[in-house]
């Protein structure tokens, strides 16, 4: 049993995280939510049962209740003196802007909380490349060094590119559900406007040559997150949660081309784009700026020997994208006939 609070927990992967978490007895978590107000509290925790459900086993997920009862706003526990054992940050350059602030205010939610561990988790990383440089003010690494000047235990994850099913209705804070939902979007314009356009044409999405993206589910990391951080050697450290394996971004797009009903076609040249390709990746700028770094598999197995996990059981596998994806689409189009209707 053991309180832990989540800065960011608009992110889609904190979400999943947050509902792991919870499937502990006794468990609690507490956040800091970006409003404060209480449409941002039941917009939160509706999320985070959204993908209880989504995760659950034959037990159907958690009930609604049963969440809410152990997932609290900071602000309303701060009174009550609760222990915190570890703070858990999500950043994402999607959620946050001024990054440093966000990090000042962690570390003064430390010492006002007495929280004696960090728990720094970079979403949608790329090798070799942290998110975090000098433009966004502040690095991961000097967040790691303000940390122990602080007298506190860390541990940095950079995650590879997230892959989940959020709640429908609410705008997603990672590259690859943003990517989806304006394929998503993007594919019902053009048919408003000519419904038998992806009959005859493809869509194409620019994209560097022989790019290789790493994608790994939201339950798959969030499981990392959670069995890394119970165990009591690994501090201090930092940890890259991907999946072992690579899929090239060709691949990707026959899978998402598979689920979305429309040919989505990798092209290195921006010659070959029409206007409508151009309109397309005009809106996607942002993962095309994602693809042009690099996203590689975690050739260090340490990451799954202390999480206790098989490098072969969070493969990510072709069956496994394209099912998703199907989900994803589904929703969205139960979402797109409700706006409609």
């Amino acid at each position: 049993m053991s309180n832990i609070l989540i800065q960011g927990i608009e992110c889609l992967l904190a979400n999943y995280f947050a509902a792991r978490y919870l499937q502990v007895p006794g468990n609690h978590v507490y956040y800091l939510p970006e409003a404060n107000n209480s449409a941002a509290d039941r917009e939160i925790a509706d999320g985070v049962v959204y993908v209880s459900q989504r995760t659950a086993d034959e037990s159907g997920g958690m009930q609604p209740h049963k969440v809410e009862d152990r997932l609290r706003n900071i602000h309303e526990a701060e009174s009550q003196n609760v222990d915190v054992a570890a703070l858990w940050h999500f950043d994402n350059a999607i959620l946050f802007r001024d990054r440093r602030k966000i990090a000042d205010e962690m570390l003064l939610l430390c010492e006002r909380l007495r929280v004696r561990e960090v728990n720094f988790v970079e979403c949608d990383s790329l090798e070799g490349d942290p998110a975090l440089g000098a433009e966004a003010g502040i690095s991961s690494n000097e967040v790691a060094q303000r940390c122990q000047r602080q007298g506190l235990h860390w541990r940095i994850f950079r995650t590879a590119l997230i892959a989940g099913i959020g709640r429908p209705n609410l705008e997603q804070s990672n590259l690859f559900s943003r990517f989806a939902a304006e394929l998503h979007r993007f594919k019902a314009e053009i048919e408003e406007r000519s419904p038998r356009y992806f009959d005859f044409q493809a869509l194409r999405s620019l994209a560097p040559e022989n790019t290789v993206v790493n994608l790994i589910s939201a339950p798959h990391a969030a499981e990392l997150l959670l069995r890394i951080s119970e165990q009591p050697a690994p501090l201090d450290s930092e940890f890259r949660i991907a999946n072992p394996a690579n899929t090239n971004f060709a691949d990707l797009c026959e899978r998402l081309g598979l689920a979305y009903g429309l040919g989505l076609l990798p092209v290195h040249d921006a010659a070959e784009l029409n206007v409508v390709d151009l309109s397309f990746h005009e809106r996607t700028a942002g993962f095309y700026h994602y693809l042009s770094g690099r996203s590689v598999a975690d050739s260090n197995n340490m990451v799954y020997r202390t999480a206790g996990i098989y490098p072969e059981n969070l493969e990510f596998a072709e069956d496994e994208q394209i099912t998703l994806f199907q989900s994803i689409r589904r929703e969205q189009d139960e979402l797109l006939h409700a706006r409609r209707q």
